[in-house]
């Protein structure tokens, strides 16, 4: 078969694939089985192809074509795998090493627990300091709601309860992130308030009947 006619002969095959690589890199998710089938078999043939091509020294211009398909759905079945190393690696490696090199965040952090465990203390030995940053009413609030008996739990009331942990928790986290606008003043405030405030609580919570269910 002259190179010609084995061009002739390919080229539907080529155009095809050039099609679904189309489709695929547009809408991943939006071709068929049979389409995706095809695509792999295309995929194996076009590479086989690309060898060929460049063994026998056919045009240039055709083997940059197969190289482009060629490299187009290489890039397109290895980005996901890609994408999900970049993530693992912002969040494993890039993320804490910011963190951990960042003066101002080893700064917040001392911040906060620094207050913690000083209003911790102060809030397990004296109620009455307990009171006054929290409140007699709060005090009693957190107290009657933590000395019941765990096994009376019933599984819809301890996920409402953890979900309003959840909830809690990431309204604090936006509205501390929110507040950075005021040139970080903002998520300052909210790091002491909190420093106090969960310092202070869990303090006084040890010191109380609620103990062993906090531990």
């Amino acid at each position: 078969m002259t190179p010609a006619a084995w061009i002739e002969k390919c080229n539907p095959d080529w155009n095809r694939f050039q099609t679904l690589l189309q489709l695929l890199e547009y809408n991943p998710l939006g071709a068929s089985s049979e389409e995706l089938r095809e695509f792999s078999r295309l995929y194996r043939k076009v590479t086989t192809d690309l060898s060929l091509a460049t063994v026998y020294r056919l045009p240039e211009d055709l083997t940059d074509r197969l190289q482009n398909l060629v490299g187009r759905a290489h890039s397109f079945l290895h980005s996901g795998r890609k994408d999900r190393g970049r993530f693992r690696k912002f969040f494993l490696e890039t993320l804490p090493a910011g963190v951990f090199s960042d003066r101002y965040a080893w700064s917040c952090i001392a911040i906060f627990y620094i207050l913690f465990t000083v209003t911790g203390v102060l809030g397990y030995q004296y109620r009455d300091f307990a009171a006054s940053i929290l409140g007699e009413a709060t005090l009693q609030q957190y107290e009657s709601m933590h000395s019941g008996d765990r096994e009376e739990l019933s599984a819809g009331d301890a996920l409402i309860g953890s979900s309003g942990y959840v909830l809690n928790n990431l309204s604090l986290s936006l509205l501390c992130y929110g507040l950075g606008i005021l040139a970080g003043v903002g998520s300052l405030y909210m790091l002491v308030y909190n420093g106090f405030y969960l310092g202070t609580l869990i303090g006084f919570l040890l010191h109380s009947p609620a103990r062993d269910n906090i531990m």
